[in-house]
């Protein structure tokens, strides 16, 4: 998954990390209403480390792990410009390995839709569970092949056109193999009028809920609850994101 290196600056100006940001108040309801004070957390696919440094602004000890060591050293920076303490891992989420188990994990923005082969899905929820506490909390949010499908549907889209930046991205859904394909066109300036082209090819797979709630259970979590929205409301047909909060078994 070769991905958020180049791309990296043009993700971060278009402000993408904001959806994460407005997932703070679900995790921390979700802590609540299930009678959770973690003390130690892990943001799996942490990105440049919003979330990770609001957790960490909230008291909380805080992993951020990401494969992208330009995305990294943006979350670095962020940390240390907020005045915060963050531990921050280069890990590829496959290979998700602590040196001390943790209270709580989170892995947002459909970061677990780019696994678009089951097995690495179940290997990856499996490495999650190996860094947790027994009894531990796992939240993280999918896109469905619905929402795939309506979103990553075949269209070009403008997502950012700023004095210093444009970007222009084409997406398409296969329906047969339930995955999305968003093809990135940026351009990032770097002297007058002199810009720099980016391009990567993003992946994401769509799985029905019954495939995500058994990797989660072969990986020896319990599903508290799904919901359509970070307001807990419920999964319908038309559901196009999907949240989740899982429970680590004792045994």
């Amino acid at each position: 998954m070769s991905i958020y290196r180049r791309y990296a600056e043009a993700y971060a100006k278009a402000g993408h990390a904001r959806f994460s940001l407005r997932l703070v108040p679900w995790v921390t309801a979700v802590f609540e209403r299930y009678g959770w004070t973690p003390r130690t957390l892990v943001d799996v696919a942490c990105g440049a480390g919003e979330f990770a440094v609001a957790m960490a602004r909230r008291g909380l000890e805080v992993t951020g792990v990401d494969q992208s060591p330009e995305m990294l050293e943006m979350a670095r920076r962020s940390a240390e410009a907020s005045g915060v303490r963050v531990t921050f891992l280069e890990q590829d989420m496959r290979n998700l390995h602590l040196p001390a188990p943790v209270d709580a994990a989170t892995c947002l923005y459909d970061s677990l839709n780019y696994l678009v082969d089951e097995a690495e899905l179940r290997r990856t929820v499996g490495a999650v569970a190996a860094a947790l506490r027994p009894g531990a909390l796992f939240l993280f949010d999918m896109n469905t092949l619905r929402g795939l499908a309506t979103r990553w549907g075949n269209r070009v889209w403008i997502i950012q056109d700023t004095e210093d930046a444009f970007e222009a991205d084409q997406s398409e859904f296969d329906y047969d193999s339930g995955i999305a394909t968003l093809r990135v066109n940026a351009f990032l300036q770097r002297q007058g009028d002199l810009y720099e082209r980016v391009r990567e090819v993003h992946r994401e797979r769509g799985y029905p809920i019954s495939v995500i709630d058994a990797a989660v259970g072969a990986a020896g979590f319990e599903v508290l609850g799904r919901w359509s929205s970070p307001e807990f409301a419920e999964v319908t047909p038309d559901t196009q994101r999907v949240f989740y909060a899982a429970r680590r078994r004792n045994a």
